[in-house]
């Protein structure tokens, strides 16, 4: 885990977000270590999705369940999607990039950062311009 002079956190899980003071990723900083889930690539969309299942209804609150868990999908690395997930994927990506206010103290430009990387990818995928994941047409 990384942090800065200014107090901020910043974990290494895929999903940046700056906080003061917070439980939840003193919580995240003990449990991570050598033989964690998080640094083996097979679990790391599993330790990741828990983390950021938390995290999603406090950083985007206009979005629904359903739209949190396609959210959450798209967010993974290994994405196996059917073609009608993945350009619902891309709507409630787009979503989420819209939604400005910082509800906790998240870096929000780093959270555009990640939606948008993601967002690309399936783009991507959707286009048939890249082999890293599968969307069956």
């Amino acid at each position: 885990m990384g942090g800065s002079s200014n107090g901020y956190l910043k974990p290494r899980l895929g999903l940046v977000i700056f906080f003061k003071n917070s439980d939840i990723f003193v919580d995240i900083y003990r449990r991570r270590h050598e033989g964690n889930v998080t640094n083996n690539q097979l679990g790391l969309d599993e330790e990741k999705t828990k983390i950021r299942g938390v995290l999603l209804p406090i950083f985007f609150p206009e979005l629904t369940g359903e739209e949190g868990r396609v959210l959450l999908t798209g967010l993974c690395e290994n994405i196996n999607m059917t073609m009608m997930e993945a350009c619902y994927c891309i709507v409630v990506m787009s979503k989420a990039l819209r939604e400005n206010r910082t509800m906790v103290g998240e870096d929000r430009g780093e959270l555009r950062k990640i939606i948008q990387f993601y967002l690309e990818r399936i783009v991507q995928l959707v286009n048939g311009k890249t082999a890293v994941g599968r969307v069956e047409h």
